[in-house]
């Protein structure tokens, strides 16, 4: 005999991830997509750009080889899941030598990110054509972590250089 008493927390915790997990896809796809420039797509590792740390494990190497918009809506989740599991939670982001530190930086929206470039080049960083910050060399930089799309994962150029990281934008 089912005791239904013993499963019934375990059945509601359950239902209520596969929701939250199914509310957060369906508010994706109905997220507007950046635009196919503010991420340059490279065709493999190899192709990382040289200024770039050449320790890169395999999943920091995947991380910056993100899906094209139009791929399969699995393959863009994988790359997501592998950038939300690499991320690290921060309020300040170092761009030194355009060499992002950390990678994949979690912040939640609204909040200001202090950026700093400790190198003696002023640095460029490009999220899309409307949300680009110049940051002067041996400086920082205060930005509004609100890019015109919500929550959700928004990677960045380092201009001459390419991709070079990602934020992680939470509620």
């Amino acid at each position: 005999m089912i005791n239904y008493k013993k499963i019934q927390l375990p059945l509601i915790i359950i239902l209520l991830a596969v929701a939250l997990v199914l509310g957060q896809a369906i508010y994706k796809q109905q997220s507007p997509q950046p635009s196919k420039e503010s991420l340059p797509r490279e065709t493999n590792s190899s192709n990382l750009p040289k200024l770039l740390p050449p320790d890169l494990t395999a999943d920091e190497k995947a991380v910056l080889n993100p899906p094209s918009p139009d791929a399969p809506a699995a393959e863009r989740e994988k790359h997501s899941a592998l950038a939300a599991k690499l991320s690290k939670e921060s309020d300040s982001l170092d761009i030194t030598n355009c060499r992002s530190n950390p990678l994949v930086l979690r912040i939640k929206i609204n909040k200001n990110l202090i950026v700093k470039n400790s190198g003696n080049i002023d640095r460029k960083l490009i999220f899309d054509d409307t949300h680009k910050h110049q940051i002067a060399k041996n400086s920082t930089t205060n930005i509004k972590v609100d890019f015109g799309h919500g929550v959700g994962l928004y990677g960045y150029i380092c201009e001459g250089v390419g991709l070079t990281g990602f934020i992680l934008v939470t509620p």
